[in-house]
């Protein structure tokens, strides 16, 4: 699934999205280029970019950087 190919239409009968990026992400600017779309629509439910961290978190899963982001997102979660 590529999101970013679909259209604002298509966007709009996605159901409400959470977003994960990391700051060192090759994939960044897609990631954010998505969460505008979905904020122009009201799809987007939360996101999350996680510093100092590259495109594969989970071979840096260990990170403490990972970690602290990950308990971050949780109860952010949990608060929805």
């Amino acid at each position: 699934l590529y999101p970013l190919r679909g259209t604002i239409k298509s966007i709009s009968e996605f159901p409400p999205c959470v977003i994960f990026t990391s700051e060192f992400d090759c994939m960044r600017r897609e990631a954010h280029a998505l969460k505008e779309m979905l904020m122009k629509k009201n799809k987007l439910k939360d996101f999350h970019e996680m510093p100092g961290v590259g495109h594969s978190i989970t071979m840096t899963v260990l990170s403490h950087r990972v970690t602290g982001s990950l308990r971050t997102i949780s109860r952010r979660l949990r608060s929805t």
